[in-house]
C-alpha cells in the first residue's frame, strides 16, 4: 500500500480520534470497519514482532509512519494512561521503542468514544462521561490535560472523581485564589512541571527542533520537558546517570535525543 492510498484509505473511516496530523483508532475497531486496512496493519504488526499489548492504532497523516500503543485499561479506566509505545517509519523499516512505565506523569487518553466503531455497546457510556466532563469546562486547557498528574490535579481542583465511567463531585472545589506554599528546600528536590520549562518554550516557538538534532537536558528534573514533547509527536530516547553533589541531593543526569516526526 503506498502513503497516498493509505491516506485515502483513513478519510474514509468512519470513526477515529482524528487531530492535525494523526489518527488514533483501537485495533479491533480497525477490523471491523476496514478489513483491508487491518490486514495491511497487521502485516506490519508481525514484521516488527508487536506484542499483543498493544491495542490502539496511530497513524501518521503527514508522513508514511504507524505507531502501536498499549493502554492496557483502556476498557476499566475513564483515563488510562500508556504504558508504551512501538513506531514503524514503514517508508525505511526504522522503528522506534518507548516505555512509558516508570513515569509518574504519562500521557492519558480522552474522548474514548471516537476510538471506537459506530454501534459499540460502550459509545454512549463514554460520550456521556465526555459531555459531562466538557459541562465543567475540563477541556479548556488542552495543552495541559493530556497527562495524569495534571489531570488529576485539575480534577482536585474542581472537587470532581469518577465511580466507574460517571463523574462525580465527591468534594467541596479546592479555593484556588489561596496560594499556600509549603517551604520547600529547592536544593534537595525537582518540581513538577504543568507546562514547559521557559528554554523548551523557546525553542517550539522559534521551530528551533529539527529532525537532526540532538537535545541534551541535564539536572534533576522530572522530565516533563521530555514527556510533554513526547506528547507532540516527537520520538526520544533517554538514559539515565547519577552524580554526586556536595550535599547528600543526588542529581540526575538526562540525555534525550529528540526527532520530530511531524
Amino acid at each position: 500500500m503506498t502513503f497516498s492510498t493509505l491516506k485515502t484509505q483513513l478519510k474514509a473511516l468512519p470513526c477515529g480520534k482524528k487531530l492535525n496530523h494523526s489518527l488514533y483508532i483501537t485495533e479491533e475497531s480497525l477490523g471491523d470497519v476496514d478489513e483491508i486496512l487491518y490486514e495491511f496493519v497487521a502485516d506490519l504488526k508481525a514484521r516488527v514482532d508487536a506484542d499483543s499489548e498493544y491495542n490502539i492504532i496511530k497513524f501518521f497523516t503527514n508522513e508514511f509512519k504507524i505507531s502501536w500503543l498499549s493502554y492496557p485499561d483502556f476498557f476499566d479506566d475513564p483515563h488510562p494512561s500508556l504504558k508504551k509505545s512501538l513506531t514503524l517509519n514503514i517508508a525505511t523499516g526504522k522503528t522506534r521503542n518507548f516505555n512509558y512505565d516508570r513515569f509518574l506523569n504519562p500521557p492519558i487518553l480522552h474522548r474514548k468514544e471516537t476510538f471506537l466503531h459506530p454501534g459499540h455497546p460502550l459509545i454512549e457510556s463514554y460520550s456521556e462521561l465526555t459531555r459531562k466532563e466538557e459541562s465543567y469546562d475540563l477541556y479548556t486547557n488542552t495543552k495541559t490535560i493530556g497527562f495524569k498528574l495534571n489531570w488529576e490535579k485539575l480534577l482536585n481542583e474542581k472537587g470532581l472523581s469518577y465511580k466507574g465511567h460517571k463523574l462525580i463531585q465527591s468534594q467541596t472545589p479546592e479555593n484556588t485564589n489561596v496560594d499556600v506554599k509549603p517551604i520547600i528546600d529547592r536544593h534537595k528536590t525537582a518540581i513538577t512541571r504543568y507546562n514547559f520549562s521557559k528554554p523548551v518554550q523557546g525553542i517550539l516557538e522559534y521551530n528551533l527542533l529539527e529532525d537532526t538534532m540532538s537535545f541534551f537536558d541535564y539536572g534533576c528534573g522530572l522530565g516533563d520537558d521530555l514527556r510533554g514533547l513526547s506528547s507532540m509527536g516527537y520520538h526520544s530516547k533517554q538514559d539515565h546517570q547519577t552524580y554526586e553533589h556536595s550535599h547528600p541531593a543526588i542529581f540526575l543526569g538526562i540525555t534525550i535525543e529528540l526527532q520530530a516526526c511531524n
